[in-house]
């Protein structure tokens, strides 16, 4: 069986003031950094094979912080 997440990255500064972003590097906002902890946490009995995320940094970013929550992650 293969179980897939999908999760979106933190809120950032262009989403706080409803501007398109694409492929802009926003940085996330204290609300974005605090919602992908909130996730991670949430996610942190569960042993994933592998993470991927986009080149962007709020992307990468978002995943580092949900992964540091999680009990089977390599530091």
């Amino acid at each position: 069986m293969l179980n897939l997440y999908l999760i979106r990255h933190g809120k950032t500064y262009y989403n706080r003031y409803n501007k398109l972003q694409g492929w802009s590097n926003a940085p996330l906002t204290d609300q974005g950094r605090a919602d992908a902890v909130s996730v991670g946490k949430r996610l942190a009995d569960i042993e994933f094979k592998a993470a991927y995320s986009s080149d962007t940094t709020r992307a990468i970013d978002t995943a580092n912080m949900l992964l540091a929550q999680n009990a089977y992650a390599v530091p």
